[in-house]
């Protein structure tokens, strides 16, 4: 099988307690963190006030041992999230990580990137966390943007007294796997707008986007965008109410061929409305596949002043990737209408196999069980038995590093044969 854009894909389902400010969960697939990027939303479980310094998060990702970390700046409030960790091949899709923080009385940080990137065949992907318990749009909200070859920017809508602290994630394709176009709203002052865009085919197509506003209002409606792909020549832009000038890049992602397969999903929820379930037309491997918000910050287009959690929501796969959960505070009906907008992102063509055969005394055997193990530190992967004409395939997700197996004789006294430096992804 075709080696696809990513090694593995891991769902993690963390909470972050009330009276904890940080909370690191430990990944499970034998993942290089460098080389992963971590697509998180969330949703708040009570109905107290909570403003961004409860509910802005940092994701970062962390080495020895490969792990997820959140982190906020204040500690209040249960959180449940949902983060999909996706590891992409580093010879298809690179990787650079790393953090930045736009300090008191600034509204800017630029990064220099550690290696030049092209443009247009880079994504970014930001997280941030706030110090400040201030509920104004402008204070607490930050674009990010691609801005050349070797620098990125992060900035938000007006110089305050306030931090903001987060993580970065370019993801630049090596060999023209997708294409990015990046698209800047300009100003902004209505509450919902149509932008062109190049034609691109919406199977293959995700966005990244994120907003800034000039608002100093504690009223999320005013400042709470959501970002959708409408048509294959039409990005939508929307927020419930007029307000001070804002401003959204965004980027639209199109992958060049079926490496990846992406169902999108526009929803009305009502005052009645705190989740709204999609079936999907296409069912989905939950191994391979992510929930994911157009907006790099997990908001909705909602018709709400405070609490600001009514417009924040999550997204995860359920029904063994049959379904689409998007949901904001429950169990309590809401208060507010809201718009959800979400993007389920199949990775297709990611398994690679070691194949072969199995002979006992020269003759294709069947029902020997086969084990394949990463030989670096003797990470399980799978096993398989062998089939009428003694044949076997096992996935593995780590191309061009070495391998060994087990195949277990079912004669009793005789031993099991292994086979080791095994490089993948195939064994003849």
């Amino acid at each position: 099988m075709a080696i696809g854009l990513v090694k593995s894909v891991e769902e993690c389902f963390i909470t972050v307690g009330g009276g904890q400010s940080s909370v690191e969960y430990a990944l499970t697939k034998g993942q290089n963190p460098d080389n992963c990027v971590p697509f998180a939303t969330w949703v708040a479980t009570t109905t107290s006030n909570c403003n961004q310094y409860h509910y802005l998060f940092d994701v970062q990702m962390l080495s020895g041992p490969a792990r997820v970390k959140l982190q906020r700046g204040g500690s209040s409030e249960t959180f449940y999230t949902a983060v999909y960790v996706v590891e992409f091949e580093p010879t298809k899709i690179k990787v650079q990580q790393g953090t930045w923080q736009i300090p008191d009385y600034s509204t800017t940080d630029t990064v220099t990137l550690g290696d030049s990137v092209t443009t247009d065949r880079t994504a970014l992907m930001t997280y941030h966390r706030s110090n400040s318990t201030s509920y104004a749009g402008a204070y607490q909200l930050a674009t990010c943007e691609v801005l050349s070859s070797t620098q990125i920017r992060m900035q938000r809508g007006t110089s305050v007294n306030v931090t903001l602290t987060g993580s970065y994630y370019v993801m630049e394709a090596l060999n023209d796997e997708w294409e990015v176009s990046h698209y800047d709203s300009g100003a902004v002052t209505g509450n919902s707008y149509y932008q062109t865009i190049t034609s691109v085919d919406t199977a293959r197509t995700f966005l990244i986007g994120s907003s800034r506003t000039g608002s100093t209002s504690s009223d999320i409606e005013q400042w709470s965008w959501h970002i959708r792909l409408a048509s294959a020549t039409e990005v939508h832009i929307a927020r419930w109410n007029t307000g001070a000038s804002d401003r959204i890049f965004y980027q639209v992602v199109e992958c060049a061929d079926d490496s990846i397969f992406v169902q999108h999903r526009y929803a009305y929820g009502d005052t009645n409305t705190d989740y709204h379930e999609w079936t999907l037309p296409t069912p989905v491997s939950v191994e391979r596949s992510i929930a994911h918000n157009p907006n790099v910050l997990p908001y909705s287009r909602t018709d709400g002043t405070n609490p600001h959690h009514l417009g924040v929501y999550r997204h995860y796969l359920k029904d063994d990737g049959a379904t689409l959960r998007m949901e904001r505070y429950f169990p309590s009906f809401p208060q507010d209408d809201c718009y959800f907008v979400g993007e389920v992102i199949e990775f297709t063509a990611t398994e690679m196999f070691c194949e072969g055969n199995v002979r006992v005394d020269g003759t294709l055997t069947s029902g020997i069980v086969v084990s394949l193990y990463r030989r670096v530190d003797d990470l399980f992967l799978g096993s398989d038995t062998t089939a009428a004409d003694g044949s076997f395939a096992i996935p593995s997700r780590f191309q061009n590093e070495y391998h060994y197996l087990v195949a277990r004789s079912t004669v009793s006294g005789i031993n099991a044969v292994a086979m080791d430096w095994l490089l993948a992804p195939t064994v003849s």
